[in-house]
């Protein structure tokens, strides 16, 4: 081989090392790189620690806590508590573990109304025990069938508590978790009490035919709520609407439109020990009554109690005493001053009825001072704008109970077994032959419209009813 040509080959084994030399030196350079990712776990791990300090929310499909739904609402401490959120006018009402499924007595009664065709402010409405009743996430408002009864621990009284339902008058999605401490539940009231429980969609599409109303839940809501350590009173915001009016109406600003506003009462029930009394076929009176399948030969089907105050002699060996506690209705102060006296006297005649009965003073009538620093709201006061009262349908128990004296009373009852006062079906029945408990004068003074009144001009009914009471054996104590 020539010298040159060990040259040009000595030359390329040197440019051959020198290339991978340079390729080794890349290589060393680019490896590290798989490490990357390293870091950035490392990084992610150190914040996790972090992370964890926040506090988690409800995951999806979770209940929220009570204090987390209930934050920043006021709160309305009494026999149920109620929360509530003025902008968003939500109320919320608190169900404590003890009053599911206990027995409360409802009463309805018609806030404000139409003024005319059978409605009026104040009317009393139906009364009846309901309890609520937890079913899974959901609470239901149900309605006791008082219809049917049998002799309690026998086997008939199993057989007619399967036989004869209840009624389910509304029902709500609880709206969190139990409450830590009390294991309360929340209940949305409007969702609970808002709808047509009263039948007024049926009832306006009767009396302002060919009209048809029904009922609008978009704008209906729950109003006021008043709270007392033995009721709750609530207003509910009912509106019915029609597209097509046929009928005029002489109280309506436009026939398209009725609102109407009812007030739901939810009271206790005292043990007082008050014993119910049997009717008798010889004496009109009003009557709960009760189908009874304690026997299956029975002489008579049905138990019949009277409704009757639970009166006591304070000396039961003497032929006239007073009681051990009257009867006390109050005025209420939003009764005309002029007319006070009269209704007073009013509902004292009817001791004239009492005294024969053996009793002396059965009802002290007192003035509700306009200043009074009391609500007459408040559960078990009789405050006697009129003195008319819902019974415990249980055993015929007259409950005390509020009703204005310048309006129409709901009419009698209809002969349902288990009813009493029922004009119709529903918590506020319309008024089904009412009574006129003022002259139309001082009936138009309230601003009632339409109507006529049997007594004479310048004589309240109330005086009227107690003169012309029977003293006898009809008044029962």
């Amino acid at each position: 081989m020539s010298k040159r040509a060990r040259t040009g080959w000595v030359a390329l084994a040197i440019l051959i090392c020198a290339g991978l030399a340079l390729s080794g030196t890349s290589f060393a350079r680019q490896s590290p790189a798989p490490q990357q990712p390293k870091k950035e776990g490392a990084a992610s791990q150190a914040a996790k620690p972090e992370e964890a300090k926040k506090p988690e929310g409800p995951k999806p499909g979770e209940d929220k806590t009570f204090d987390d739904v209930v934050k920043e609402m006021e709160v309305k401490k009494g026999l149920f508590t109620f929360y509530y959120k003025a902008d968003e006018n939500k109320l919320l009402i608190e169900i404590q573990p003890e009053q599911l499924d206990k027995i409360f007595l409802f009463a309805g009664t018609l806030e404000q109304a139409t003024g005319e065709r059978g409605l009026y402010a104040a009317q009393m409405g139906d009364s009846f025990p309901i309890v609520f009743r937890r079913v899974g996430k959901t609470v239901q408002w149900v309605e006791k069938n008082t219809t049917f009864t049998a002799a309690p621990g026998t086997p008939a009284a199993r057989y007619t508590a399967r036989s004869f339902a209840d009624a389910i008058l509304g029902s709500a999605k609880i709206q969190s978790k139990p409450h830590p401490e009390r294991k309360s539940i929340l209940l949305d009231a409007a969702e609970l009490f808002v709808s047509d429980l009263p039948g007024f969609a049926i009832y306006f599409n009767r009396v302002y035919q060919p009209s048809t109303y029904h009922f609008d839940k978009g704008n209906s809501a729950a109003g006021a709520v008043k709270v007392f350590p033995e009721n709750v009173l609530l207003d509910v915001w009912l509106h019915y609407a029609t597209d097509n009016p046929r009928t005029p109406s002489v109280t309506l600003p436009d026939e398209r439109s009725i609102p109407i506003v009812v007030k739901y009462e939810l009271s206790t029930l005292r043990e007082t020990g008050y014993k119910p009394r049997l009717a008798d076929d010889r004496v009109g009176q009003f009557l709960t009554i009760h189908q009874d399948f304690t026997s299956d030969q029975p002489k008579v089907p049905y138990t019949r109690y009277i409704h009757r105050w639970q009166l006591e002699k304070a000396d039961p060996t003497a032929k006239l005493s007073p009681p051990k506690q009257p009867i006390v209705f109050w005025l209420e102060n939003t009764i005309p001053v002029e007319y006070r006296e009269w209704f007073k006297d009013g509902v004292l005649l009817w001791n004239r009825a009492f005294e024969r009965a053996g009793f002396k003073d059965a009802i002290v009538v007192k003035q509700m001072p306009d200043d009074a620093d009391w609500d007459p709201d408040v559960c078990h006061r009789a405050v006697a704008r009129q003195p008319v009262y819902g019974p415990d349908l249980r055993r015929g128990h007259r409950l005390q109970r509020r009703h204005h004296p310048l309006h129409p009373t709901p009419g009698r009852r209809r002969g349902r077994p288990g009813r009493a006062d029922r004009p119709g079906r529903g918590a506020i029945a319309p008024a089904l032959g009412t009574q006129c408990p003022l002259p139309v004068q001082l009936r138009r003074r309230a601003g009632a419209a339409g109507g006529v009144c049997d007594g004479p001009a310048g004589r309240p009914r109330n005086e009227l009813a107690g003169s012309g009471a029977k003293a006898d054996a009809r008044v029962h104590h």
